[in-house]
């Protein structure tokens, strides 16, 4: 015991020990700068956990200039209200709907005049995606109108029913015309 404490072996405990501290530091500087490093260079969207100004992608997408982009921005903020003004009816009919459809005893009139509407409001917010779409295509050089239809399509496909034009698009059959696959044979 008494060698492992005398005054050189001491020393020697001291400097490994300093050695071991030293090496610590150092390593979690350069942790430090390298994790740093990585959130700096991230994109801010990333940093902040925040999305992107709203539109970029499609500025992007397209390559539009800053003029194309305010006028795009601005057909944009149009339709988004026009948008959520017929949602929101929408949303109202669907209730007014659901509501009457789960009482003991629902009134006809009421419910066919909730599809009805349903279907008006509809067809209204699919003609003010037509007129979005074409303001968004006047806007556009002819280069651009090519990827502003691919990224529409992309957009507005459902994977259940792809559309026209795309691969996996088939002409839906109607009911009773489809094909027998077996699963209603005896």
């Amino acid at each position: 015991m008494k060698a492992l404490f005398t005054k050189r072996n001491l020393i020697i405990w001291f400097v490994v020990l300093l050695l071991i501290l030293n090496v610590t530091v150092i390593a979690t500087v350069f942790y430090k700068k390298y994790s740093q490093h990585r959130i700096i260079t991230r994109p801010p969207a990333e940093v902040f956990n925040q999305r992107p100004r709203q539109g970029v992608f499609l500025k992007d997408e397209l390559g539009m200039s800053d003029v194309q982009f305010a006028k795009f921005m601005d057909a944009r903020v149009k339709y988004q209200n026009t948008a959520r003004d017929i949602n929101q009816h929408l949303a109202g009919m669907r209730n007014t709907y659901w509501s009457e459809i789960i009482k003991d005893k629902p009134d006809q009139k009421v419910i066919e005049l909730s599809c009805d509407s349903i279907g008006i409001f509809h067809a209204r917010l699919m003609r003010e995606t037509g007129k979005y779409y074409d303001e968004i295509r006047q806007v556009c050089k002819s280069d651009q109108v090519e990827r502003l239809n691919t990224f529409f399509i992309r957009a507005m496909q459902v994977d259940s029913y792809p559309m026209p034009g795309r691969p996996g698009f088939n002409m839906p059959q109607p009911r009773g015309m489809r094909r027998n696959n077996g699963m209603n044979r005896k």
